[in-house]
């Protein structure tokens, strides 16, 4: 333990410490929730605040780009400010920014507001992972990383279920004002049960300011570029090729400056733990998949079905409730199995998952997506369990902070990372479908009088003429081979990512079983 750090021992009790942690548990959920909240209810959000269509998806993206920028920076300010102000600062500061979001009144607001929000409550979501091996005795940890893991890949799971029935039922601000009893609640129990360690203001004499600059310039022009170049067609906006450039000289600057100086803001020495660093890799992969199928589902079924939010979150809420049965079979499994295999079952399934909606056509919905949903939601639930362990349980607690830290920037980069990829391969192999139908569509050419003859028998009253009877014809064809194509878009998509899902099996002997806890400094 280094200097002004206290045991668990020195707590009032069990109890204590368990309200505590619930608190934390508590506000990571919130944090992480929000990130997917708003994804089924742009479109309330959008025409209720005057956006533009090309503004709305600000809305998401800049909490998760600011958040990104702050968990980099948890560690070094927990130092200095102490776990439990950190988090009460961070829980309450959210708290405020989710009323501030609730009474946007355009879009600039909601934006800033959103940014505000990301970036203050970003800290819950790695102190929340770190504080297991410094809050619990050794034989509590694995149940407790068990209940942090479950948390932070639920709760992204069930936000666009939540968003969709909290925007028809009541309004799209309870999206942002569900937050405000439960943050209130975290940031009292916190304050008065936890004591891990104490402030040490003397490490603002040494602020790595320049890395602090390079990790906001850095991670957030690269999620930026991620998360908006899809919808920009890459390098054809001038803002994506300037934050592209930003991305790489910052981070390229920032891993030089970090391994150089004595006291880095993120310490990236700790990936010299080869559990740590593959590891992360894993974590990488698991936050693209979860990311990439909770952004590709309610797109697929809004542009192909045109279903409405709530019908959205319907559909996806297999997703949660397969989570929730794979959790304690994840827990009962990792008592008996070595975490590296279940990890490996785990990504397996979740690969299969998605070879699953391979196969989905037009009429997809609720029963085509159904048994994909289920597979792939076990899977996540069995990697995310034993990834934690094996990232974290072999650091020396003194380096526990910054794991915990970088191990959630790779999540939720490779969240990022997923999100573009499936949108680059939808279009690409989109565009490519249609235009193979197209070159065939003389053979609907025998339909097209088959739908003439049924438009004209429809009303002959309105006296349509030849010309336009052909020209709905033709729409009606076009729509139907648009469709098509998505729908043949999306299947190459979910088959290409299966596949790719598959690659990190090969690393999987690079990982040492690990210990069940952090070791001592020596």
């Amino acid at each position: 333990m280094s200097a002004g750090t206290e045991t668990p021992e020195s707590d009032s009790g069990n109890l204590t410490r368990l309200l505590g942690f619930i608190a934390m548990i508590l506000g990571m959920f919130m944090a992480v929730l929000d990130i997917q909240v708003v994804s089924s209810s742009l479109p309330v959000i959008q025409a209720a605040i005057g956006a533009g269509a090309d503004e709305v998806s600000w809305v998401q993206t800049a909490y998760l780009v600011a958040e990104v920028v702050m968990v980099p920076l948890s560690a070094w300010l927990a130092a200095v400010l102490s776990t439990r102000w950190l988090f009460v600062t961070s829980c309450g500061g959210f708290t405020l920014m989710s009323i501030g979001c609730a009474l946007a009144w355009d879009t600039s607001s909601m934006v800033g507001f959103r940014i505000f929000q990301g970036f203050i409550g970003g800290a819950m979501i790695p102190i929340a992972f770190s504080v297991v091996y410094t809050l619990f005795p050794q034989r509590q940890q694995s149940l407790a990383l068990m209940v942090t893991g479950l948390t932070a890949t639920i709760a992204p799971a069930l936000g666009p279920s939540l968003g969709g029935w909290l925007t028809d039922n009541w309004s799209w601000q309870w999206l942002f004002l569900i937050n405000v009893v439960p943050g209130i609640v975290a940031c009292i129990a916190v304050g008065f049960c936890v004591r891990i360690d104490r402030p040490n203001l003397a490490l603002l004499r040494r602020i790595d300011l320049p890395g602090i600059v390079l990790v906001g310039l850095g991670l957030g022009a690269l999620q930026i570029v991620l998360e908006r170049g899809p919808h920009e067609n890459w390098f054809d906006a001038g803002y994506i090729t300037l934050c592209t450039w930003i991305a790489v000289s910052s981070l390229l600057l920032l891993i030089w400056r970090e391994l150089s100086i004595v006291h880095p803001v993120l310490d990236l020495r700790v990936l010299r733990d080869r559990n740590l660093a593959v590891g992360c890799g894993f974590n990488f992969v698991i936050g693209a998949m979860f990311y990439g199928q909770s952004y590709a589902v309610p797109l697929l079924l809004a542009s192909i079905r045109g279903f409405d939010s709530l019908q959205i979150g319907e559909t996806i809420a297999v997703t949660g409730a397969a989570m929730f049965i794979g959790a304690p079979l994840a827990a009962g499994l990792g008592k008996v199995v070595d975490p590296r295999l279940l990890l490996g079952i785990g990504l397996a399934l979740t690969a299969y998952g998605y070879w699953l909606n391979g196969a989905m056509t037009t009429q997809v919905g609720f029963d085509q997506l159904i048994l994909p949903q289920a597979v792939r939601g076990i899977g996540l639930m069995l990697a995310a369990v034993p990834i934690t362990e094996l990232c974290l349980g072999t650091l020396p607690i003194e380096q526990l902070g910054q794991g915990s830290a970088v191990f959630n920037v790779f999540r939720n980069t490779g969240g990022a990372v997923g999100i573009a990829l499936v949108s680059v391969a939808d279009n690409d192999r989109t565009n490519r479908d249609f235009a193979r139908l197209r070159d065939h569509v003389e053979a609907l050419r025998p339909g097209l009088a088959a739908m003439r003859a049924q438009l004209r028998g429809l009303d002959h009253a309105h006296r349509i003429d030849s010309g336009m009877l052909d020209a709905l014809s033709l729409k009606q064809i076009a729509a139907e081979v648009l469709a098509q194509a998505t729908v043949m878009g999306w299947n190459d998509t979910f088959r290409i990512i299966a596949v790719a899902a598959c690659l990190p099996l090969l690393l999987l002997p690079l990982l040492r079983r690990g210990h069940g806890g952090p070791v001592p400094m020596h």
